[in-house]
């Protein structure tokens, strides 16, 4: 008798997380998952020295992932050339503005500049925390497998906690027949199914009913605000939910599309489809489409904006502007207002309402 074994291999590793970090002129700035050390004053009303630096430091075993500095200029431009990071690799570079750095992989990062004169806004910090999901890797026969009894899986842990990626695990057959093969399939994570405007995506990247109970450990993330896809609007392919709640403050136009405006809403977006976004002139309209008489009876654009009243954490938007992503010109970008339901175009200096958006 020959048997065929097939060890399902599953995981879930943490879901990246952010934190926005503003420097001052302090010596040590304290954050909530980070500090930051401005190595003895460095960072000052003149700009950074050429012999200073910044270290960002996680402060309960989290791992950095990537790191958005937000810079402007004192006394000189600083280029590419003049810049050094510790760990990882710097990726982008606009205009000697904002620089984002991926692939950390560190627990601590430093930032160093071999010119006089960069005055640092903030960093936004993006990481997995040590102890949050699963272990790591979780190993399991394939339903049905012969003789499953005479098989054991070392180490013991990866059939129940899981084991961490690259950990070697061992099947030893223990009976009297012949072992054909032995394969190992990663099985595919379950994600959004059947996604329908008004339910929720948890921080699992699961989609649930408005008043659904969810797991321990997982939180409302998100409401679906428009499924389907539509030619010509990029972002998405099988639809877009939008953030429970507004970013903290209203904020010009620059700032709303930058790294510190919705692509800073925290918690990070559980999908690899897309990251935090503003929501571009025809997702909103997309979106307010979509609600209308299905989260409200108002037949328009009320519907989406009183539609989070039922999602625990979640606030309405308000009647208010709120910010696109579309510009109309080289001084003006659309923003809908949610008191009369009109679409308008203001001036990008001005400070309005954001709301964050990913596709899936």
């Amino acid at each position: 008798m020959l048997v065929l074994l097939v060890m399902a291999v599953t995981g879930a590793w943490a879901q990246e997380q952010s934190e926005t970090i503003a420097t001052t002129t302090d010596n040590f700035v304290v954050g909530t998952h980070f500090d930051i050390d401005n190595n003895a004053g460095y960072v000052d009303e003149d700009g950074m020295s050429a012999d200073g630096g910044i270290t960002v430091l996680a402060k309960n075993g989290e791992t950095i992932t990537k790191v958005v500095i937000s810079c402007t200029f004192g006394y000189s431009n600083v280029h590419d050339i003049n810049t050094t990071v510790s760990s990882g690799t710097m990726e982008i570079t606009n205009g000697g503005r904002t620089i984002t750095v991926t692939g950390v992989n560190a627990s601590t990062f430093t930032f160093t500049c071999s010119d006089d004169g960069p005055l640092f806004g903030q960093f936004v910090v993006y990481y997995t925390e040590a102890s949050a999901g699963p272990t790591g890797y979780t190993v399991s026969m394939k339903e049905g497998t012969e003789d499953a009894t005479s098989w054991t899986i070392a180490p013991a842990e990866a059939t129940t906690t899981g084991v961490a990626q690259g950990t070697e695990v061992t099947a030893t057959y223990s009976g009297t027949k012949k072992v054909k093969s032995v394969k190992a399939k990663k099985k595919a994570a379950a994600g959004i199914v059947n996604p329908v405007v008004g339910q929720i995506i948890g921080s699992d990247g699961k989609n649930y009913d408005a008043n659904a109970t969810l797991s321990d450990g997982v939180t409302a993330v998100a409401m679906i605000a428009y499924v389907g896809s539509e030619t010509g609007v990029a972002g998405y392919t099988h639809g877009l939910a939008l953030a429970l709640t507004d970013e903290a403050s209203v904020m010009n136009w620059a700032t709303a599309t930058g790294a510190s405006g919705a692509a800073a809403h925290t918690p990070a977006a559980p999908t690899t489809t897309s990251s935090w976004m503003l929501p571009s002139k025809d997702q909103w309209t997309n979106m307010i489409t979509a609600c209308k008489n299905v989260l409200g009876t108002k037949n328009n654009y009320q519907d989406l904006r009183d539609g989070f009243s039922g999602i625990s954490g979640a606030s309405n938007l308000q009647s208010d502007y709120y910010w696109s992503s579309t510009e109309y010109d080289s001084s003006d970008a659309w923003d809908y207002y949610f008191d009369e339901g009109n679409w308008m175009h203001s001036d990008k200096s001005l400070e309005d309402h954001v709301r964050a958006c990913f596709a899936f």
